[in-house]
C-alpha cells in the first residue's frame, strides 16, 4: 500500500528535476528578465485550450481484504481552458470508464469473478506552468485536484454498485506535459484521496495515465 506513495514522490522529483535541467541548459540572456515575460505573454495565447484522450495504468491492485483488480480496461477524454498569466489556473471537463476483472472472495457471493464497469464524470482544477524549451515546443508542468462523481456501475454478479462504491471520488495529480506546435503529449500521476468502497475499509486507487492531444 505504501508503494503509491514511493511512486508519486518518484514521479514528483522526476518532474522537479526536468524543470530544473531545462533552466539549467538555458542559454544566458541578453536582454532583461522582463523583457523576456513580456514576450513569452505575447506568445502565449490568453485563454490556452485544448482536447485529450488518457490511458489509465492502475498501480495498486488490492483494494480490500476481499477485493482484488485483475485486468483493467480504462480510458478518459476531455477538453481543458487555461486561465491567468505565466502561471495558470486549469480547468477542465471529461469523461472517462474503468471496466475491470475483479476477484471478489466476499461470504455470499455465487459468483467470484465478474466484469464490472464505471462510468464517471471528470473536472480537473490545476495549477499550470509553461516553460519554453525550444522554438515552437513548451514544457507545462502541472499539480492539481481531480473531481470525479461516479454516473453508473454496470450490473454483475459480485455486489458492486453506487451503494458501495464512493459516488464522489477525489484524487491529487501531478503531471508533466510536452507541446510542439499544437501536438499536446502529457504522462501524469493520479493518486486517490477517497477510498474505492464507501461501505469498509478499502484502498485508494492510484494510477498512471498517458495522454495525446491538441492544445491551442
Amino acid at each position: 500500500m505504501k508503494k503509491k506513495h514511493l511512486l508519486g514522490f518518484i514521479f514528483l522529483s522526476f518532474l522537479l528535476a526536468s524543470v530544473a535541467s531545462v533552466n539549467a541548459n538555458e542559454p544566458p540572456r541578453r536582454r532583461p528578465y522582463t523583457a523576456n515575460l513580456d514576450q513569452k505573454k505575447d506568445k502565449t495565447p490568453l485563454v490556452p485550450f485544448g482536447f485529450r484522450v488518457g490511458y489509465n495504468f492502475p498501480i495498486e491492485r488490492l483494494y480490500s481484504n476481499t477485493d482484488k483488480l485483475e485486468r483493467l480496461f480504462s480510458a478518459e477524454f476531455g477538453g481543458f481552458v487555461h486561465l491567468g498569466k505565466i502561471i495558470y489556473a486549469e480547468i477542465g471537463f471529461g469523461y472517462g470508464f474503468h471496466k475491470g476483472h475483479y476477484h471478489s472472495m466476499v461470504l455470499g457471493n455465487p459468483i467470484k469473478r465478474d466484469v464490472v464497469e464505471i462510468r464517471y464524470l471528470q473536472i480537473p482544477v490545476k495549477t499550470v506552468g509553461y516553460i519554453p524549451a525550444a522554438k515552437k515546443f513548451t514544457i507545462i508542468p502541472a499539480v492539481g485536484i481531480l473531481y470525479q462523481p461516479v454516473l453508473q456501475v454496470s450490473n454483475n454478479y459480485i455486489g458492486y454498485s453506487a451503494d458501495n462504491i464512493t459516488q464522489h471520488q477525489l484524487l491529487w495529480t501531478v503531471s508533466l506535459a510536452m507541446k510542439l506546435y499544437f501536438v499536446y503529449t502529457e504522462i501524469a500521476y493520479k493518486d486517490s484521496i477517497t477510498p474505492f468502497f464507501s461501505n469498509k475499509k478499502s484502498a485508494k486507487p492510484n494510477f498512471l495515465t498517458v495522454s495525446l492531444g491538441f492544445a491551442f
